[in-house]
């Protein structure tokens, strides 16, 4: 790229809303932008993401760009928006978040949602979230929406959560509050349930947990009053040790088969 067009691309991304919102929000002159060339399709990537200082302490902050399609969600601003959580978790720096944007890129498919986990993707058509791939699954915070869930934003559409075998690990916070979640299936490859993995999904009625896993949060279940079965490929007899360190009150009148 010339020196003639890399200033003319900063003067079209300094010209747009969120440019303007997150130098605004930093410290005058302290901005730094990461990845501003990144592209997504014939464009810039639709998000501004850096770093700089907010009254002199260090801020890592990213705003959705609603001038370019919308600022919906693409393969390229997930990237970005990890790299943004990546280098905060490394310093300790918090995040800021300015959200605008109208979803994500149909045309991508599951590429611009593989912010669940380093090697994880899911997918959500017709209310049923799938979730695919290697390895452990992040970790969410629900009062705070810059760090909530990917499928957060469509939490009261999903009915079924099927976990495809070579997940790990489910994450705090993954599913809280699917008000609408009647059913969830989880593979032999998962060993632990975080925490509030399923709080406030008042409507979830069963629940595929294999024997393989060794731990579940004492909150995983929490406020569930509709939980009526449970498939637990393990013995009664260890399902009733297992039983001992989770707060049985959600599972106490589902039948275990």
């Amino acid at each position: 790229m010339s020196i003639e067009k890399i200033n003319q691309a900063k003067a079209e991304i300094a010209a747009t809303s969120a440019y303007k919102t997150i130098t605004a929000f930093f410290d005058a002159d302290s901005f730094c932008e990461i990845d501003a060339f990144a592209k997504s399709g014939e464009g810039f990537a639709e998000v501004v993401a850096g770093f700089g200082t907010v009254e002199g302490m260090p801020v890592y902050a990213f705003a959705q760009n609603s001038d370019i399609c919308g600022g919906a969600m693409s393969k390229a601003q997930a990237a970005k928006l990890k790299k943004i959580y990546d280098l905060a978790l490394k310093t300790g720096a918090p995040v800021v978040g300015f959200y605008d944007s109208v979803g994500g890129r149909l045309n991508q498919g599951t590429e611009l949602l593989a912010g669940c986990g380093d090697d994880l993707t899911w997918t959500l058509q017709k209310g049923k979230l799938v979730i695919s791939g290697e390895g452990a699954m992040s970790d969410y915070e629900y009062s705070n929406p810059a760090t909530n869930s990917p499928w957060s934003t469509y939490r009261t559409s999903i009915t079924d959560v099927i976990i495809e075998n070579g997940v790990s690990s489910i994450g705090n916070y993954a599913f809280y509050d699917c008000t609408n979640l009647v059913n969830a299936e989880l593979p032999s490859s998962i060993t632990s349930i975080g925490e509030e993995t399923f709080g406030g999904c008042d409507s979830l009625e069963s629940v595929t947990i294999p024997n393989t896993v060794k731990s579940i949060d004492f909150n995983a279940f929490y406020g569930i009053s509709a939980l009526a079965d449970v498939y637990y490929s393990g013995t009664i007899e260890q399902w009733e040790e297992f039983c001992t360190n989770i707060d049985k009150e959600p599972l106490k009148h589902a039948v275990i088969h």
